[in-house]
């Protein structure tokens, strides 16, 4: 599973357009939860992304680097 899940007819979201989420003043919340292991934490994070705010179209960059040499996995920070 790669954690993507697509917006179709079965979806709250289905059918509606930037203009019908502008005119709602829709507001989407992202809460993230992941682990850190050097420190045994739980690490949290939140942001929240208003209608006018939503890029349509687009996805996020895949930021792990495969194929660095060492076998080891990298991150894209730039």
């Amino acid at each position: 599973m790669d954690g993507r899940t697509p917006i179709d007819e079965a979806r709250p979201l289905s059918g509606l357009s930037d203009a019908e989420l502008r005119a709602a003043d829709a507001e989407f919340l992202i809460l993230l939860s992941g682990s850190d292991e050097t420190f045994a934490q739980t690490v949290l994070a939140r942001s929240s992304y208003r209608a006018d705010e939503v890029r349509w179209g687009r996805r996020f960059a895949d930021m792990f680097e495969d194929g660095v040499p060492g076998n080891v996995s990298a991150v894209d920070v730039g």
